[in-house]
């Protein structure tokens, strides 16, 4: 792990943190997963069931000689046998993810094309990390959903799609595809307007530094006063 991501990296106690080149569960994770999680935590025998992802199916990672001296007897769970060993996951949990998601992807269309969501300010820092355009997608055709924000942990979050762009040390990953590159955004003030036509100036920011999403008009001031 970079000295990098460390400095950024917030580690709870009962967490344990590690990195991976590949990003695929490899052998070599499963075998740090076994040593820091499960052999801590059990007596001397013990069984062990996981699915069938090829890095857990290692026989020697379950060995004796590997586990320290403790027994672990690992039963795989079969492939294509999730609706018969994992009901909950496949006729509730997933539902649920779907349902939130869809509903997310509503409430985020409504956010970025209403623009009731004003955060208003004269000026503001013109600096590499600030991404700028005066105008959003008029209809949904021409939306591209990756970038649109969605609501997570009380906050909207946006998703920049940038090769060089880090969030608290952390490589966004490539052209925005990692979940990571979600920057969460707050809005500072919430305006009712009969109509956007009141407005003559407006332009949408992306403060990825402070991680602030921002709505600029400037003409929204009046408002205030």
């Amino acid at each position: 792990m970079g000295e990098m991501v460390k400095r950024g990296l917030f580690e709870p106690k009962n967490v344990v943190i590690t990195c991976s080149s590949s990003g695929k569960l490899t052998s070599s994770l499963v075998r740090y997963w076994r040593d820091h999680c499960l052999l801590p935590f059990v007596g001397n025998k013990s069984l062990l069931l996981s699915d069938s992802w090829p890095g857990q199916g290692d026989e020697d990672l379950y060995t004796k000689e590997g586990c320290g001296g403790k027994l672990v007897q690992r039963l795989a769970i079969p492939p294509k046998t999730t609706s018969d060993l994992q009901p909950l996951d496949c006729y509730t949990n997933r539902q649920i993810k779907n349902f939130i998601k869809k509903c997310h992807q509503r409430f985020s269309i409504y956010v970025l094309l209403s623009g009731l969501f004003l955060y208003v300010q004269s000026t503001f820092d013109d600096s590499t990390t600030t991404f700028s355009t005066l105008s959003l997608p008029s209809n949904d055709a021409s939306i591209d959903y990756r970038i649109l924000p969605y609501v997570g942990n009380g906050h909207i979050a946006t998703v920049v799609l940038s090769n060089s762009v880090y969030m608290n040390g952390i490589y966004n990953g490539e052209n925005g595809t990692s979940h990571r590159a979600r920057i969460p955004s707050t809005h500072n003030w919430y305006i009712r307007s009969p109509s956007r036509s009141n407005f003559t100036k407006s332009l949408y920011t992306l403060n990825v530094s402070a991680g602030v999403q921002m709505l600029v008009m400037p003409d929204a001031l009046e408002l205030l006063e």
